[in-house]
């Protein structure tokens, strides 16, 4: 009887496996981008409406949610209707304002310029869209919870570029996430980390970034080695597909970054999109951790 349930099991277990890196292929103005799963994490959007609904409410309408990720017991938790801890995960996204855009390698080297210099202005522009998150995302808190709240999202605190290459910029940050209610009293706080990276691939700019709360050191180093694999893998996959029409279709054109623009219009092309995109983009991660409040306030 045992060995004859051995094979079963064995299949079930290796389908598990097979579709937590499976790829997906997700389109930016008629280029298509292929994204692999991080190592052993499940795609977890499109599975729940309770969830989606959700995290409709996290992204800003400068941002395209691509695909988000996260472990097993997360992807079962939305699967059954509840809300996934997650203590860590990990998501793609695009900024709209570049999506039309075609990128040229020498036009992805001035936004890693940008990046580099103007990361803290970026962030202190989305401060109003962070203002407004605050209120859509705690007030579908206290309509799950049944609690009146107040949700701050503190100081965004950017630890600065960490990994630089032809292709891409990745950089981390820091901010504590604050909810209160009268029914509870003590406020409760955590602090979460973010590392993102923002790639050229497919002549397009993809915003690749994992979060994770923050308990210990081994959390930073988490997100920016769980981000530096994901970012390879997706770069690799992309770069082996370019040459099978069959099964993946070619990058499509896209209007020049700066066709029909002065120089000084094309600096602000980049400017806007930074200033609305990129504060956002650290965001999005940093959001998911509203779960663990609510778990937290049914406990009480």
């Amino acid at each position: 009887m045992k060995s004859s349930l051995i094979a079963p099991l064995a299949i079930i277990s290796f389908l598990i496996v097979l579709n937590s890196e499976a790829a997906d292929q997700v389109s930016i103005a008629g280029s298509s981008i292929i994204l692999p799963a991080p190592e052993r994490y499940y795609r977890i959007d499109g599975k729940s409406p309770k969830w989606d609904a959700f995290s409709r409410t996290r992204l800003a309408p400068s941002n395209r949610l691509l695909a988000e990720y996260a472990s097993e017991h997360d992807l079962a938790d939305i699967l059954k209707g509840d809300y996934p801890e997650l203590k860590r995960s990990c998501n793609a996204q695009s900024i709209r304002a570049l999506e039309g855009i075609t990128i040229s390698s020498s036009m992805f080297e001035e936004l890693k310029g940008t990046v580099r210099s103007d990361l803290q202005q970026a962030i202190e522009k989305a401060k109003p869209m962070i203002r407004k998150l605050e209120e859509q995302v705690g007030g579908f808190v206290s309509k799950d919870s049944g609690l009146k709240t107040d949700l701050k999202i503190g100081e965004i605190i950017p630890l600065g570029v960490f990994a630089e290459d032809s292709r891409s910029i990745s950089f981390s940050a820091l901010t504590k996430i604050r909810l209160a209610t009268e029914e509870i009293g003590k406020p409760i706080e955590i602090v979460a980390i973010v590392a993102a990276s923002t790639i050229h691939v497919n002549d397009r700019s993809v915003n690749l970034s994992c979060t994770s709360i923050y308990e210990t050191k081994e959390d930073i180093r988490w997100t920016r080695e769980r981000l530096m694999k994901w970012k390879e893998a997706v770069l690799f996959a992309n770069d082996n597909s370019s040459h099978n029409a069959s099964i993946f279709s070619k990058p499509a054109g896209g209007r020049q970054a700066n066709e029909g623009h002065s120089d000084l219009d094309y600096t602000n092309i980049w400017g806007r999109a930074l200033g609305k995109g990129l504060g956002v983009a650290l965001l999005l991660g940093l959001i998911y951790v509203i779960r663990i409040f609510i778990a937290l306030f049914k406990e009480k």
